[in-house]
């Protein structure tokens, strides 16, 4: 049996929809349809980006992955240079893992979308050849976003200061960044860490690309694997652009678990997280009225909190695993 088929075996895979970026851009009506209903029954899907003219998605995503495994290769006290909080960056086990009374089992490299549109060097990327690969990763991902959100505002046929992308103006504050995220393998583990426990993303729109299995979604058949696909980026809608739309829109809740290849083998994803800017304003899940900053911030806050108390409140998975939900 080839590996493809021992793979295939493994794991049960969900079946995400699929969007073509190209006829996003073209403003195809049955495309706009389609990207619809996959962020209002799914939350995630696939954007397809193989007929884009000039991406630099894929052009750079090979070289994203050397910086990252030379960046964290290095010992954990000259990582810990980076660390200025967990809002930021940092090593693993700083919260929750996926098994009750575990600590999660992933450090992280984040870099804001403010220092690479300054073009400020990053402490993490200070001095490197990668920079500019950055860059032009995180403008590429930055259009899609803005690709996904225009479309999204003309299927909900918003107007003006109404549409989803005035809400995520270049030249005001947010929290926007791009996420180097490293899951160690197994057996180099340093703690007890288990995954990335199970949650709803913060923001707008998270774009994603992994080449090793590992993140599963909630779906109406239990958990799922969301299966790497070459030229494909997965997307997910997060809790701050649902409460913009009047939860029309879902976001959906997710984790990353350990598999055969992470018993042995490090797990790489490189996320792109579209967030609106931070003074905005929106009412959350619990049927409060917070800023998109205070909702980011409470949000980190929880994610450190013990399995019991996460369980409590409405803040990690954004009530989305609740009856309890207000919107």
């Amino acid at each position: 049996m080839s590996e493809d088929e021992q793979q295939e075996n493994q794991y049960a895979w969900a079946e995400l929809p699929v969007v073509d970026a190209r006829r996003l851009e073209l403003q195809d009506v049955d495309e706009v349809v389609r990207l619809f209903q996959a962020c209002c029954e799914y939350g995630f899907f696939y954007l397809n980006l193989s007929s884009l003219d000039g991406s630099k998605v894929d052009e750079s995503e090979g070289r994203i992955l050397e910086l990252m495994e030379g960046y964290f290769r290095q010992p954990l006290q000259t990582k810990l240079r980076d660390a200025v909080g967990s809002h930021t960056r940092g090593p693993a086990g700083t919260s929750t893992g996926v098994v009750e009374g575990s600590r999660d089992a992933y450090e992280a490299l984040k870099v804001a979308r403010d220092a690479v549109a300054s073009q400020a060097h990053d402490p993490g990327l200070a001095d490197t050849a990668y920079v500019q690969d950055v860059r032009e990763f995180a403008s590429a991902c930055d259009s899609l976003c803005y690709l996904i959100l225009a479309r999204l505002s003309d299927a909900l046929n918003l107007e003006a200061t109404e549409r989803l992308e005035s809400f995520h103006r270049h030249t005001v504050e947010s929290t926007t960044f791009l996420g180097l995220l490293h899951y160690p393998s197994s057996d180099t583990l340093l703690n007890s860490g288990v995954g990335h426990n199970k949650h709803t993303d913060i923001g707008t729109l998270t774009l994603l690309l992994s080449r090793t299995p590992g993140l599963q979604v909630s779906t109406s058949d239990g958990w799922r694997f969301v299966r790497p696909r070459q030229n494909h980026m997965v997307i997910n809608v997060g809790d701050t652009v649902r409460f913009l739309s009047n939860a029309l829109l879902k976001s959906c809740v997710h984790r990353v678990v350990p598999t055969k290849q992470t018993a042995t083998q490090s797990r790489y994803s490189i996320c792109y997280f579209l967030r609106p800017e931070s003074g905005v304003s929106v009412r959350t899940s619990d049927g409060r009225t917070r800023t998109v900053r205070q909702w980011h911030d409470e949000k980190y806050e929880v994610f450190k909190l013990s399995h019991d108390e996460q369980k409590a409140g409405l803040v990690l998975t954004g009530g989305m695993d609740s009856k309890r939900e207000h919107l």
